[in-house]
């Protein structure tokens, strides 16, 4: 049914008119090499980036997979699926960078419901050799359930009685908390909402995928023992900076954050960000993520400083100024790194 409201058709239009009027072509290129099975039985930790906010993270067996989203359709599709429907995951696309996913998957994280995270988690759970724990809100649970999965183990991390507890698979613990969105344009965050039902079909435009709500990630990999060896943060979302509080002191006090992956889009939309982040978290490393231009197919290799599309309205030179400001007023200041598209980052080598 062809939606008639006055903001859905603004926005609509504002999406229309920033699209770029040519498409890059598909690459062609061969699935990308992943550190996760290059490195089986490796005791490193190895942070892999497949652009936007989709981050493979192996240690030996233990296999994080964060936001998996290798569709990536242009503005043009955005809008007019609205009106045509159809919106459905690029299995070539998909197949093209990460057919499926690795065997030793423990979990597969979802930040937030948007279509850019979430889209293609529906075609993983049809084709994932053995399912993974998905965590995520109660609104990506239940726009998963329109693909009826035969199996879904999901913890829906928004609920109450799992929010700040421990979720355990493998030598992996995840630890998630409630965070924000910041707004896109205008003060307005775009397919805001939740899904309050189990969906009985995938959805079929990309405004079905309602936001729902934001989470952020403290993913802790243990050693034999038991013993926390390294510990990650992660938001898929500029937020905003009482959201910091979520994470107790005495939980970080446990083990420091040794690496923090911020999003970049956004920053300019909230207050203190990522000031209020860095402050909380003091971590050891900082990754940038989610600032290649999603609208266009995956290219592996592309670097932020040399040619990379950058996604609209980042303005991505802009943060990393803010942040390298934040930085000189220190005494220290931990590496800042701005990874290529496919980039490893080894933690601990």
């Amino acid at each position: 049914m062809i939606r008639t409201s006055g903001l859905v058709v603004l926005l609509t239009i504002i999406l229309a008119l920033s699209a770029g009027l040519s498409r890059h072509p598909a690459s062609g290129q061969s699935p990308v090499a992943l550190a996760a099975l290059r490195h089986p039985d490796d005791a490193h930790l190895r942070l892999q980036w497949l652009g936007v906010s989709t981050w493979i993270m192996s240690r030996g067996e233990d296999v994080v997979v964060v936001d998996p989203f290798f569709t990536r359709p242009s503005m043009w599709q955005i809008a007019g699926s609205i009106f045509g429907g159809g919106f459905q995951p690029d299995v070539a696309r998909i197949k093209a960078v990460l057919p499926t996913l690795p065997e030793t998957t423990r979990f597969l994280l979802i930040g937030h419901a948007h279509y850019d995270h979430l889209m293609d988690v529906g075609y993983y759970l049809r084709t994932a050799p053995t399912q993974p724990l998905y965590v995520g809100s109660r609104t990506a649970h239940n726009i998963l359930k329109g693909w009826a999965p035969p199996k879904l183990d999901f913890v829906i991390a928004d609920d109450p009685a799992r929010l700040g507890r421990p979720i355990r698979a493998g030598q992996v613990v995840v630890t998630p908390f409630l965070s924000s969105h910041a707004p896109h344009v205008f003060g307005l965050t775009l397919m805001d909402g939740e899904v309050l039902e189990p969906r009985t079909s995938p959805p079929s435009d990309a405004w079905e995928y309602k936001l729902g709500q934001t989470l952020m990630f403290v993913i802790d990999f243990l050693g034999e023992q038991d013993q926390i060896v390294t510990r990650l943060f992660i938001n898929g979302a500029a937020s905003d900076p009482g959201v910091m509080t979520a994470i107790p002191e005495a939980f970080l006090s446990r083990h420091p954050i040794d690496v923090a992956i911020l999003c970049v889009p956004g920053w300019d939309k909230v207050a203190d960000y990522p000031m209020s982040v860095l402050d909380r978290l003091q971590p050891k490393q900082v990754i940038l993520s989610h600032y290649d231009d999603f609208f266009q197919p995956y290219v592996n290799g592309e670097d932020p400083h040399q040619g990379m599309r950058i996604v609209p309205f980042a303005h991505y030179e802009g943060f990393v100024e803010r942040l390298t400001a934040y930085y000189r007023r220190r005494a220290t200041a931990p590496p800042v790194i701005e990874p290529k598209t496919g980039d490893i980052v080894c933690v601990d080598c």
